[in-house]
């Protein structure tokens, strides 16, 4: 089990033996660095559902292509189901780049978009030239009136931890997040669709 070494300090030496106190973390938003702006576009953020190894709620770290650990009494506040939702809903509404940003569940009716998807990694990468926080998406964006899907693609993000503990991969992966999200194609993905043409004189439409 993967311990942080700053804890050990702390630890009495009489209770060297027993699992180290609990430590719960916790974010209520991810910086998402505006791309564009899109003013008349309420986005409605969805589930975002967490790979099988993340739905336990300790803190993971992959140390090789195929080892992952856990970290010993280090914990999410929350289930990363419910959390990065919210942190993205938040996010988003601070990006400023939309009208409004709202929970899909409860206020689908006011949204234009919906963003979902499945969350693939948002954990700690260890690499011989430091630790990583890293977020790893597969997104879908549709659209709430014609149900057509706008974009729908990979979304990474990956920054340094500045030291080799907890917390500071916490704040990694949180910043990892949000530059997850600002590399979805925006623009792209939100432009209007371009005018039919007008069928050319004695040609019927879908002949």
């Amino acid at each position: 089990m993967r311990l942080a070494l700053p804890l050990l300090a702390w630890i009495p030496a009489a209770c060297s033996s027993t699992a180290p106190p609990s430590r719960l973390y916790h974010f209520t938003s991810a910086p998402i660095p505006a791309r564009g702006s899109f003013g008349a576009v309420t986005i409605g953020v969805g589930p975002l559902t967490p790979a099988a190894h993340l739905l336990e709620q300790r803190l993971a770290a992959r140390v090789s292509d195929v080892e992952l650990e856990y970290y010993a009494g280090h914990r999410w506040a929350a289930p990363l189901s419910e959390l990065l939702p919210e942190a993205v809903l938040q996010g988003l509404a601070a990006s400023g780049m939309f009208r409004e940003a709202v929970r899909s569940g409860e206020s689908a009716g006011r949204a234009d978009v919906i963003l979902s998807g499945v969350v693939l990694a948002f954990e700690e990468e260890d690499r011989a030239d430091g630790w990583f926080g890293v977020a790893r998406l597969d997104l879908v964006l549709r659209s709430v009136r014609t149900d057509r899907i706008l974009w729908a693609g990979r979304a990474h993000g990956e920054r340094r931890a500045s030291a080799r503990n907890p917390v500071h991969v916490v704040e990694a992966m949180r910043g990892a997040l949000g530059d997850a999200l600002a590399g979805i194609p925006w623009s792209e993905a939100l432009a209007p669709p371009p005018p039919s043409s007008p069928s050319p004189p004695g040609v019927v439409p879908g002949q």
